[in-house]
């Protein structure tokens, strides 16, 4: 199993060897000497998240600049945060802010910050650098405005710098995702010094400069642009200054390899020659289960695949096909013949994980009425449909299901064509432009609260409904529910009910697949933990490799 084809493992090692050798060396007193490897689908085009998130491809990089104000406190959940989702209200931990909370009269989030915490560059973090970053990602980052505005309930222009080491969040009514929004990676604390320092006057925020260049506050430093192959490579060393030195374990260098090719990453993490593969054929992951070179772990997630069908499209805008559509569907089969155990048949609109009680499960497999369903809106003999698809979401298992899926279609006179598209990057651009007609694709939401699940894609407000559903009812009990109280669980339980009634009505996706997160990584790093709901992916900066 450890063999390659010589050219593929020679061009392979090449580009690790690149990146080992463009990467600096490390001072010989400091005691980051190994160099963890992860192999994972894609890198990004470039590293300003802010300014352009690309979906997974950004994920696999973004929780490594560990640059927020808190953090999900992993290590009080199960596994690390493998094993249970967090509590969105108490499972944080300060990261760059020491304290938080609310003030005396409930109307501002208030941040403390540590004090001495300082760049690579040596300049120190103080409430001015946390205002300009936090105000850039109002401005650039659409998924910030939508967790500010549309989940949480933010004040406009909400950021305040009260004293050197004191910032305030103003807002309108609190929420429960106040201060979990805080560890989404995009509100990164970047050092306004450094990065004004190499910005033209006419790029005050600095957008040519963070495409290709590190200046936070996290572990790592991007010490040369030499160190970052748009798209393929990225190498990191460890940031001198990094305030969390005690802890961090003893990486010399990271780097993150984006290979396409599932195989090459199963063969790195067999063969020792990377630390972390990501997203491998559930096959593999079965397979890998009884391997004693690796260990396998299933974690949680609350992640879904699904098949999104755009509204733009009057054909699949009608509820009766999209219902049709469906009930073609035999989910129980794709299970058995793509998941390998690694997942259950959707029942809901919300995922199983959530363990949400008295739900209508309106989610079954009639073929015998989807054709019914299918003459009733007017296409008896069914029609033709571009199915767009990528292994890099919802994993390499993607043509395989999409083929499962297409085949099922048939049955109601549905051709789907099916495209794949080998780029991460090129994927997200097409699912957030709504450039697709119907696209197999995973939900995954980066806080784990059904409220937020629901409101991630289906809201018409949301960031991500690229394919245009919009159901004013839905809205207004999804938006109920995002400012309820936790303790209110009469409340939450009746507003989902109600929701999963509306949801069977007029679908908004076409739920797949409840799944689970394979996690296969080498015994030789001790240390992981999950941060967010990153399919699975892992932190590095404080692994220790023997």
């Amino acid at each position: 199993m450890n063999r390659f084809l010589s050219g593929r493992r020679a061009v392979l090692l090449g580009a690790l060897a690149a990146g080992l050798l463009l990467a600096p060396a490390v001072h010989a007193q400091q005691r980051q000497t190994a160099t963890i490897v992860k192999a994972v689908p894609a890198v990004p085009q470039q590293l300003d998240l802010q300014t352009r998130y690309e979906g997974e491809a950004s994920a696999y990089v973004a929780n490594e600049q560990a640059s927020t104000l808190l953090q999900v406190a992993a290590e009080k959940l199960k596994g690390n945060g493998c094993l249970e989702s967090p509590r969105v209200q108490t499972d944080l931990r300060g990261n760059l802010a020491e304290s938080w909370g609310y003030t005396a009269d409930g109307k501002a989030l208030e941040f403390k910050l540590r004090k001495g915490v300082k760049s690579a560059a040596g300049n120190e973090m103080t409430s001015a650098d946390v205002k300009w970053s936090l105000d850039r990602a109002l401005k650039q980052a659409s998924i910030v405005r939508f967790l500010a505005f549309d989940v949480n309930s933010f004040r406009e222009d909400p950021i305040e710098a009260v004293d050197p080491y004191t910032v305030r969040v103003h807002l309108k009514t609190p929420t429960i995702f106040d201060f979990i929004a805080f560890t989404w990676v995009q509100t990164q604390i970047y050092d306004m010094k450094t990065v004004q320092k190499n910005s033209a006057a006419d790029d005050p925020l600095g957008l040519a400069f963070l495409g290709k260049n590190s200046a936070d506050f996290g572990p790592w430093q991007l010490s040369t642009p030499a160190n970052f192959t748009p798209g393929s490579r990225l190498t990191v060393t460890p940031n001198p200054n990094f305030w969390d030195a005690a802890r961090r374990g003893n990486a010399g260098r990271l780097v993150v390899l984006g290979l396409y090719d599932s195989s090459i990453r199963s063969q790195l993490l067999r063969s020792g020659e990377s630390d972390f593969s990501a997203v491998l054929p559930l096959q593999e992951y079965a397979a890998l289960a009884s391997d004693k070179s690796v260990k396998l772990d299933t974690c949680v997630g609350n992640i879904r695949d699904t098949l999104l069908l755009n509204y733009l499209d009057e054909r699949l805008a009608k509820p009766k096909v999209r219902e049709a559509i469906s009930l073609a569907i035999d989910r129980e089969a794709i299970v058995k013949g793509v998941f390998r155990g690694f997942g259950k048949p959707a029942q809901t609109g919300i995922h199983a994980d959530y363990g949400i009680e008295g739900m209508n499960k309106y989610i079954k497999h009639d073929v015998a009425r989807a054709k019914q369903l299918m003459a009733e809106a007017g296409h008896p003999n069914g029609f033709t449909v571009k199915f767009v698809v990528s292994g890099s979401r919802p994993g390499a298992h993607a043509e395989q299901e999409a083929v499962f899926i297409a085949d099922q279609l048939k049955q109601i006179g549905i051709n789907m064509e099916i495209e794949m598209v080998g780029s991460g990057t090129a994927f997200s651009d097409r699912f957030f432009k709504g450039d697709y007609q119907a696209m197999l694709y995973s939900e995954s939401p980066a806080f784990p609260d059904p409220f937020y699940s629901l409101s991630l894609m289906n809201y018409g407000k949301s960031f991500q409904n690229s394919y245009k559903y919009k159901n004013d009812k839905y809205d207004e009990l999804v938006n109920e529910g995002l400012h309820l109280p936790a303790a209110n669980t009469a409340r939450r339980q009746q507003i989902l009910v109600e929701l999963m009634n509306i949801m069977a009505e007029n679908p908004p996706q076409v739920y797949l697949v409840d799944t689970v997160i394979p996690l296969a990584r080498s015994l030789k790093v001790t240390g992981w933990e999950n941060q967010g709901q990153t399919n699975g992916n892992i932190t590095a900066y404080k692994l220790n490799k023997r």
